[in-house]
């Protein structure tokens, strides 16, 4: 396989504990290799008509390029906010045994499944 398959997906939840809950579900389901869990982010952004500016935790997922739809969908399901920021990356390249790890954690979605 080529270093295309794989792909983050980048996300953000208001709480440890909700960022735990979906990292630590979309692992066990095989949707995702790993998560890393960053506190600290600042987020500044308009919602309601209104700037606001939180504290958030970032949340960046592995997988396959095939199960990033249904991660992604999965995480929206198991996520608080209303609107989240969701988003999947392409890999372009990186460490061959790491990627291969990912490769080996993740469970592909079959297509029209």
């Amino acid at each position: 396989m080529q270093d295309e398959d794989i792909v983050q997906i980048y996300m953000t939840t208001d709480s440890e504990d909700v960022a735990i809950h979906i990292a630590t579900t979309l692992v066990n389901e095989r949707l995702i290799a790993c998560a890393n869990l960053t506190s600290g982010t600042r987020s500044i952004y308009r919602w309601d008509g209104a700037i606001r500016l939180d504290r958030e935790i970032t949340i960046i997922m592995k997988t396959v390029k095939s199960s990033a739809e249904a991660a992604v969908a999965r995480a929206n399901e198991l996520h608080t906010y209303e609107v989240p920021c969701i988003v999947t990356l392409d890999v372009t390249g990186g460490h061959a045994e790491y990627l291969k790890w990912v490769r080996e954690q993740t469970v592909p979605v079959a297509v029209g499944s």
